[in-house]
């Protein structure tokens, strides 16, 4: 008995194939005993088996190979069918077992069988069709219980023709009639099985060698980390890479596999051929070479000598390389050598494909970056130019509407009021649609910041109400509100923007209905212990809208129709800037309506359940200029007022206005003169513009302010009047010191309020 001696223990249908292997070359030192096949029945009681063959008496070790056969009903390895035995390895260490998922894999690579098996093949080899009639009746199956095992688990028949039996092929055509099933033929040769039984008898001369002798510990150790190293760089080759780090990966991988004295590669691209990469000194004769890979009629190709080969690199049938491995240092193993390139190639070219699609996608990225990049710059560009054209709109407009205030507070012809009147109107419509077109550009910008403050619901809706009022009572219609009383209160949101939505749809219910009524309705449609989802309801007796008009009337500048805008007016940005916050509030909005039947227009909003405190809390916050309160009239006459303004026009309809009031006023043309001003002499107030030459409004307001300060009151109130008209303008005030903020076109009425709060702060009620 050889030391090293190795008896593999397979199922009978692979007797031939074993016979085949183990009669070649190399295999002196083993031998077989097969078991039979237990596919689908009970296993066999694999102690007995052993005992009973004395194989442990005549082979130093025992390698038992076979798939889901080797576990016992207990589910535990090698022990007898129901006694529980400990499994055998642990009993006597000769044992070996090597249990694949799938017993295919001694024949082909692993890829190949599960990828035959995923398309619904059920393999068979040439042992198990010598007898597949017994093998069928052995199971317990006729016919027709057959043919239902077979077609619930496969789609056709498989045959991993390994060669042995030549007649194989033909006899497959017994079981594909018999079981009703199409069948195809893999032809497999045995370099697979015989790389298999070779290693493992090569792992049981190395576990030998290693208890027998310490001199070849480090041959056995070299051994293995060439195997290590060839994993490692197969494992490179798998991963997602850039293509010229996977083409370094396939030549390192065949530079270990194979010890060739060349290796050229040539990358393809949608069929062009790339710079070629080597390893050793490059070939000649290139053009021929690429033209005969082209023509090839498989995808693999021994060269003339037999001492190298051809690779094309295929996936999903394009052609991604081509590869020529030159006088590999074994050409007797070179069958093994084949079989092992045809696998590297195809993960390989998995990898390639991966790698120029990662690419493809990188590049998308990228673009997909420039082009948002862009995107918001040229929101970013809308939005300062918006900004900026409100401003400069803002300036003569508040001149526009100011002067033509006065203008109708003067003695005139009822023809020239009229005019005047027809102008003031005018001035105020196009300043409406100035605030939309500003509002619209900075929901789409991503700019609009919701406010979340606690407010009561009802005061709010009411006074929506009664603003609207007059203009419905000038048509004749009724304008009626209904809050259900189980909307909870306080609520906690942006009131402000709530309120905007409101008034947009009731404005439009006036403008689209000449007679009947308009309602208001506010219902609770969901209620959690933190948050309400509200429920609102706009009806009119209108005009109503088409069906065909139902979709795009919330698309910015859309109407029902082009008459809609001669007879009605308007710019349709309402509803699109409507649509926008309620979305941003969590909600919905919608419409449904007839034409000449009126419209019901309807929108849902996600808002906290407030509390009592953060009401008042709210209500302390709230800056002067939102507030309203019952001034009480006390006299102004005489007090000193110093405007900060650097545009003529707009300084005298301050001047006149604030005369008016009967006020004193100095004018500064900048904020250098402003604070220079105050340190002269001494004022009640101050109206700071904000954009100013030299100095502009926040840099005077906090030279006013700061510690060191020369004007003779640093805490003057001081009231920003200024064209910008932003939330984070009036923040930014605020935030530099500044007591109130008033924008451009200004009301008379609003200024001589904020005048009178910021003078009199102590007599103000609210």
């Amino acid at each position: 008995m050889s030391d090293a001696a190795v008896c593999f223990v397979v199922c009978e249908i692979y007797k031939r194939e074993i016979e085949a292997v183990l009669g070649g070359s190399g295999f002196d030192a083993a031998g077989f005993l097969t078991f039979p096949s237990k596919c689908h029945t009970p296993p066999l009681n694999y102690g007995q088996l052993i005992q009973e063959s004395g194989v442990l008496t005549r082979y130093e070790s025992v390698c038992i190979i076979g798939g889901g056969c080797l576990y016992s009903r207990g589910g535990a390895f090698l022990t007898t069918e129901e006694s529980g035995e400990r499994p055998f390895r642990e009993r006597d260490p000769r044992i070996r077992v090597i249990r694949l998922e799938n017993c295919f894999y001694m024949f082909a690579n692993r890829s190949i069988i599960d990828e035959y098996v995923r398309r619904r093949y059920y393999l068979i080899t040439p042992g198990w069709l010598a007898d597949w009639e017994g093998h069928i009746r052995e199971w317990g199956f006729d016919r027709r219980g057959a043919r239902s095992f077979f077609h619930e688990f496969a789609e056709s028949l498989l045959l991993l023709d390994t060669g042995v039996d030549s007649g194989s092929a033909g006899a497959m055509k017994g079981p594909s009639a018999f079981l009703d099933l199409p069948f195809d033929v893999l032809p497999v040769n045995l370099d697979v099985f015989q790389h298999f039984l070779k290693n493992i008898l090569l792992e049981s001369e190395i576990d030998f060698h290693k208890k027998k002798t310490a001199e070849k510990q480090a041959a056995v150790n070299k051994k293995l980390a060439d195997y290590a190293m060839m994993f490692q760089v197969f494992s490179a080759v798998s991963v997602i890479d850039s293509e010229e780090a996977v083409s370094d990966s396939i030549i390192n991988l065949f530079v270990v596999v194979c010890a060739p004295a060349r290796i050229t590669y040539w990358p393809l691209n949608n069929g062009a051929v790339r710079e070629p990469k080597f390893y050793g000194a490059p070939p000649g004769q290139i053009d021929t070479t690429i033209q005969h890979m082209r023509n090839m009629e498989k995808d693999y190709e021994w060269t003339k000598d037999g001492k190298g080969f051809f690779l094309r690199l295929v996936h999903r049938e394009n052609v991604l390389g081509l590869l020529k491995i030159e006088d590999f240092a074994f050409p007797e193993n070179k069958s093994h050598y084949m079989n092992m390139a045809r696998t590297i190639a195809d993960v390989a070219a998995v990898s390639i494909d991966n790698s120029r699609k990662y690419r493809e996608l990188e590049i998308a990225r990228e673009a997909y970056r420039v082009a948002r990049d862009e995107a918001n710059a040229a929101n970013q560009a809308k939005s300062e130019f918006l900004a900026n054209m409100s401003h400069e709109i803002r300036t003569p407009m508040n001149v526009v509407i100011g002067m033509t205030r006065l203008l109708l507070e003067t003695d005139m012809t009822e023809e020239q009021r009229e005019y005047a009147d027809m102008a003031f109107t005018s001035s105020e419509v196009f300043l409406s649609l100035i605030n939309d077109i500003l509002d619209l550009s900075k929901i789409e910008a991503k700019k609009i910041e919701l406010e979340c403050v606690d407010f009561d619901l009802a005061p709010m809706l009411g006074g929506v109400r009664d603003m609207l009022y007059v203009s419905a009572r000038k048509k004749g219609l009724k304008l009626s509100l209904d809050i259900s009383p189980h909307i909870p209160r306080p609520l906690r949101g942006d009131p402000t923007r709530l309120r905007q939505i409101i008034i947009n749809l009731v404005n439009n219910a006036v403008k689209f209905t000449e007679k009947g009524a308009i309602s208001i309705q506010a219902n609770l449609e969901k209620i959690t212990k933190s948050h309400v989802m509200l429920h609102f309801l706009v009806t009119d007796t209108g005009v109503g809208l088409p069906k065909a008009s139902l979709d795009r009337i919330f698309r910015p500048f859309s109407q029902a129709d082009a008459s809609t805008t001669r007879k009605f007016g308007g710019t349709g940005l309402g509803l699109a800037i409507s649509k926008k916050l309620v979305e941003l509030m969590g909600g919905r909005i919608g419409v449904e309506s007839e034409e000449g039947k009126g419209a019901d227009f309807w929108f849902t909003v996600r808002l906290e359940i407030g509390s009592a405190e953060g009401l008042k809390e709210s209500k302390a916050e709230t800056p002067a200029s939102e507030k309203t309160a019952a001034v009480p009239e006390k006299s102004i006459s005489g007090l000193k007022i110093l405007l900060a303004e650097d545009n003529l026009f707009n300084q005298k309809l301050a001047v006149k206005v604030l005369e008016k009031f009967g006020l004193s006023v100095d004018v500064a043309g900048d904020g250098r003169e402003t604070v220079e001003a105050l340190q002269k002499a001494s004022y009640d107030l101050v109206l700071m513009d904000v954009q100013m030459p030299e100095m502009d409004g926040y840099e005077a307001t906090r030279a006013i302010r700061c510690s060191d300060s020369q004007v003779l009151n640093p805490n003057i109130p001081i009231v920003a009047m200024t064209a910008n008209a932003s939330r984070q303008d009036r923040e930014n005030c605020l935030n530099a010191g500044m007591n109130d903020f008033i924008s451009k076109p200004i009301s008379s009425e609003k200024l001589l309020s904020i005048i009178r709060r910021q003078l009199f702060p102590e007599n103000v009620k609210f």
